[in-house]
């Protein structure tokens, strides 16, 4: 699973023996690789099965690591290449995001791109390259930044400009579903790529308390370097983050609280002060916690009344959509069903919310299908008096196996005999019998 930071976008081509790709995402570590070989006798999925094995090792080598950075990486990485064999070929490029710092690395061959502020740009990039060797590269990423690895394949296949176009006014998701018919087009099984979107995580604001205690806490500064890199360049550096002690982090509720400068604890002992913003601490998170029950109450009672709602109403509206060509009237009478239980349910919910929102989306689909001429030109079919058909009523009266008819008669026909009946009388007549 990826980062809350982090969302992202998968596109594979279609294996075959003699080929094959995957793109791999866990966490803040993603990747693409592809493998091919020279047509020759192999066990079945013999591709698959070391793509796999490649992949899993470097995901075991990475999460065993107690620091991430550039060099600890690049060993998961060269590990990770002890499992590919002579014979294949092989693209391959490994990124990790460690805060807002990217780690790249490419075997053999690919190509790792950046979309910042309308522009496309390559980070790294390796073409003809062994399979032994190793490219890397790192620096600090922007809210927004995407970032997209690629097999050498996909990048042959789809050109920068294609790739900008349909990044550019779309999310990483549509565009990756656009991509992919133009990879299966060509049927290369080596084409992969991964589609990286990374959004900065606000940060909480710590305020620094007034009065300096006797006993300070010692914090390195960060160099000048540091912090102009950080600000400013995107190749960096690895180490350009601030250090955050556990105590100045229990030290910043206790500050805001100094902040309120409360004047009738003024007079008091300094262990009274301390237990007197233990207990306004106390209350805070009591009341905060409350509040919080309360808001998650009413949010599962709003979804509770839409889940009665509007459920059955779509359900109904899809009934009727499937049988609009089958029995207008049926179709019509779905419709009204489902407007009936909008109409009644939709005064239950929020004004303006979500939910509300969802239920006015359908009833428009409803009136605009009761709206369609095929529904609104629909009639009932109406029952027929009997006494208005003596065809009908010959039919209704004799147990024969078939009947027809002419202007002055009806003839029926049974096991025993072929008869006819005058239209509008009840009696038959014999006309052959069956010997």
């Amino acid at each position: 699973m990826a980062e809350s930071n982090l969302n992202f976008a998968k596109i594979v081509a279609n294996p075959t023996p003699y080929g094959w790709s995957q793109a791999y995402s866990a966490g803040k570590l993603f990747a693409v690789i592809s493998l091919e070989k020279e047509p020759e006798v192999e066990e079945k999925d013999y591709l698959n099965v070391v793509g796999k094995e490649i992949l899993n090792t470097l995901e075991q080598e990475f999460f065993t690591l107690e620091t991430k950075d550039l060099e600890s990486i690049k060993q998961a990485v060269s590990t990770t290449l002890q499992k590919v064999p002579q014979n294949v070929s092989l693209s391959f490029v490994a990124g990790s995001i460690v805060g807002n710092v990217l780690y790249l690395y490419i075997l053999g061959n690919g190509k790792a791109d950046i979309k910042r502020d309308g522009t496309l740009g390559t980070l790294l990039e390796a073409s003809d390259q062994a399979n032994d060797s190793i490219k890397e590269a790192s620096g600090f990423l922007q809210d927004a930044d995407v970032l997209i690895l690629q097999t050498r394949k996909f990048s042959e296949v789809i050109s920068d400009s294609t790739l900008l176009e349909f990044l550019e006014n779309s999310t990483i998701t549509d565009a990756s579903e656009n991509l992919a018919p133009l990879i299966h087009e060509k049927e290369n099984p080596t084409a992969s790529a991964v589609i990286v979107n990374y959004k900065e995580q606000t940060k909480v604001e710590e305020f620094a308390p007034e009065e300096k205690s006797q006993e300070q806490v010692h914090q390195e500064p960060i160099s000048q370097q540091d912090q102009s890199e950080n600000k400013t360049g995107y190749f960096a550096t690895e180490n350009g983050q601030p250090k955050t002690t556990l105590l100045t982090k229990l030290s910043s509720p206790f500050s805001i609280l100094k902040r309120l400068r409360i004047p009738s604890i003024s007079g008091l002992s300094q262990p009274r002060k301390v237990i007197l913003l233990i207990v306004v601490v106390i209350v805070i998170l009591f009341v905060g916690s409350v509040f919080l029950a309360l808001q998650k109450q009413g949010v599962e009672k709003v979804q509770s009344q839409f889940a009665s709602i509007y459920p059955q109403a779509l359900k109904k509206y899809e009934e009727g959509q499937s049988l609009m060509d089958l029995n207008q009237t049926l179709a019509k009478d779905s419709f009204q069903q489902a407007k009936k239980i909008l109409n009644d349910g939709k005064s239950t919910l929020p004004k303006d919310s979500s939910q509300e929102s969802k239920v006015i989306e359908l009833l428009a689909k409803i009136d605009t299908a009761l709206g369609s001429s095929a529904i609104s030109q629909s009639v009932n079919a109406a029952g027929v008096n009997l006494s208005e058909s003596p065809y009908l009523l010959v039919q209704t009266k004799e147990n024969a196996l078939d009947f027809t008819k002419d202007d002055k008669n009806t003839y029926l026909v049974d096991a025993s005999e072929l008869a006819s009946i005058v239209n509008g009388q009840t009696s038959s007549k014999t006309l052959f019998e069956n010997l």
